[in-house]
Parts: structure tokens; C-alpha cells; sequence
């Protein structure tokens, strides 16, 4: 959609403008999976699902960060069409994945997502 000057709409143009990488993943060959940027409103709804019974966003250890982590995972995981690959409620499932896998495919969606990781004190 162009604007009156003939330029892309900005509010269409940035809502299209999520990143999705590839990710190759060891002994899985032919097997595509990606992970995508979130929107904030998904970031949004994540992280308040993530937080733990009467905490409030400000307290120090206000999330449950295993929920957190499941749920950035299976949101960021796609396929080649943008479709999730863990369905909504199933994200308990990625605990089943093996640590290598697990650890490589939440590197990845941090990543992706301009989130740190435990080191960097950001998750």
C-alpha cells in the first residue's frame, strides 16, 4: 500500500519488516526450521503470561523464566511459511527436545529477538 507521495506505507511497510533466519540444527538434515522475529504485542502477551501469581513486572524475579523461555521458543519457531511449528499449548513439549537442540534453537530466538542471555543478566 502506497501513501499519497507514492511511497510505501510506513505502518505496513515495518509490520512486514520481521526478520526469519534458518537455523541448521545437528543430525537433522532436510529438516527446515526457522526462527522469527516477535512483534511487541506478542513480546507483550508473553511475557505478561509469564509472569508469576501476584508479581509485578517491576519485582526482581517477576517472571517464571522457564515459562518465559518455552513460550519465546514456540513462538519463534516457524517453518518456511511462516507457520508456527509448536501449536499454541504445546510449548511444554520443547522440555522433551535434547539439550543440544534446545539450547541451539534458544540461542537463536533470543538472538533473533535482541534478547540476552543469563550471562548478560538480561534473561
Amino acid at each position: 500500500m502506497a501513501n499519497k507521495n507514492g511511497r510505501p506505507d510506513f505502518l505496513t511497510a515495518v509490520k512486514a519488516a520481521g526478520r526469519k533466519e534458518a537455523v541448521a540444527l545437528p543430525n537433522m538434515e532436510g529438516v527446515s526450521v526457522f526462527v522469527k522475529s516477535l512483534s511487541a504485542a506478542a513480546f507483550r502477551r508473553i511475557s505478561e503470561q509469564s509472569l508469576k501469581n501476584g508479581k509485578s513486572v517491576n519485582d526482581p524475579d517477576a517472571y517464571d523464566e522457564e515459562a518465559l523461555n518455552r513460550k519465546i521458543l514456540a513462538e519463534s519457531l516457524v517453518d518456511e511459511n511462516d507457520e508456527r511449528l509448536i501449536p499454541e499449548g504445546r510449548e511444554h513439549e520443547t522440555e522433551d527436545f535434547p539439550l543440544e537442540i534446545r539450547r541451539i534453537l534458544i540461542k537463536a530466538a533470543f538472538s533473533i529477538n535482541g534478547i540476552g542471555d543469563k550471562a548478560e543478566g538480561n534473561v
